[in-house]
């Protein structure tokens, strides 16, 4: 009973953190004392162009760029942000937010739903909306590229740009896996745009590198330090966690598949399934009666050569009895 309570608790939290995040947010962005939005001399000419993009950040500076988007700071206002978002319960609180300050979203990672998410994205690019990412996100580690965001742009060729906002006052949830920044109101923010970025012959690492020099470049102008890098343990241990979560959705995936097959054999296995599937296509017309079209095709074909050959009989009789019966007609006379 107790543990019922709780997690209803839980539950009822979570729902009012979901519902509060926007409106804490937005007061917390509007509550600063000025934004210094500084694009890359590229980024502006590229923002009166029409075709789409992809915007990086990391998932640690991600609270604030909802509303820096809805309130008009985008590269291009010609596109719409659609936000790739991992289905997970911190992806429910994402997709909340985003929805709150018209983003929308795609659920999915490079663990959970791969190639769904991948297809949605292109649908988005197609369509011609921008597609937003967290290329650390959802799991780690920290500050290093993944390969969807990449290949995404590389694939499709469409332009990258990197993105990171910082705030003079503000803290870094450090026990958090991408250690991330909580801005606080009534101080100075920045925001840096860079790019567009071609990748046809830059790799991740090169990318992973640009996007941390912008983060610092950020926190330098906010009176921050540098970044804390993981270290090889805390590497090793988020790539064990992604390993762990890719082998236990694929297990997930292979038991949908197995059940799928016993069900079906199961259904193919029951009396009368099987001449009920032949009946409904002899009804639509796909399928002849099985005893009449085997037997059928060899009985008509030899009715029709023996009532050819009495017919050509009977011809060849009458021909032969006409002069004959003239004959005698003839002599008679």
């Amino acid at each position: 009973m107790v543990k019922r309570l709780n997690r209803l608790l839980l539950r009822a939290l979570i729902a009012v953190f979901q519902y509060a995040l926007p409106t804490v947010l937005w007061w917390i962005y509007k509550s600063q004392r000025s934004w210094d939005i500084r694009m890359s001399p590229e980024a502006e000419a590229y923002s009166e162009g029409q075709k789409s993009y992809v915007a990086c950040f990391w998932h640690s500076r991600i609270l604030m760029m909802a509303p820096l988007y809805y309130d008009g700071f985008q590269i291009n206002h010609k596109h719409a942000l659609s936000m790739l978002v991992s289905p997970s319960r911190d992806g429910d609180i994402v997709e909340r937010l985003a929805w709150r300050f018209r983003i929308k979203t795609i659920r999915g990672s490079g663990v959970e739903a791969p190639i769904a998410a991948t297809r949605q994205m292109v649908r988005a690019l197609r369509r011609g909306d921008a597609i937003g990412i967290t290329p650390d996100g959802p799991r780690g580690p920290r500050y290093e590229f993944n390969s969807v965001g990449h290949k995404l742009a590389k694939d499709h060729q469409v332009p990258l740009f990197l993105c990171s906002f910082s705030c003079t006052k503000g803290f870094l949830v450090t026990r958090s896996w991408d250690h991330m920044l909580v801005p606080l109101p009534f101080g100075r923010g920045v925001l840096l745009i860079d790019g567009p970025f071609w990748l046809d012959d830059q790799n991740q690492e090169e990318m992973a590198e640009r996007l941390n020099a912008l983060t610092e470049e950020a926190d330098r102008l906010c009176g921050r330090g540098p970044l804390v890098m993981p270290d090889a343990a805390e590497r090793q241990a988020a790539l064990r966690k992604i390993a762990k979560a890719r082998d236990k959705h694929g297990k997930r995936r292979k038991a949908r598949y197995e059940e799928a097959r016993l069900n079906e054999r199961n259904r193919q296995a029951q009396p009368g399934v099987q001449e009920a599937a032949a009946v409904e296509a002899q009804d639509a017309g796909q399928l002849a009666p099985p005893e009449t079209q085997p037997e059928t095709q060899p009985e008509t074909s030899l009715g029709n050569a023996q009532t050819a050959t009495a017919s050509a009989t009977a011809d060849q009789n009458n021909d032969q009895a006409a002069p004959r019966a003239g004959d005698g007609k003839h002599l008679g006379g």
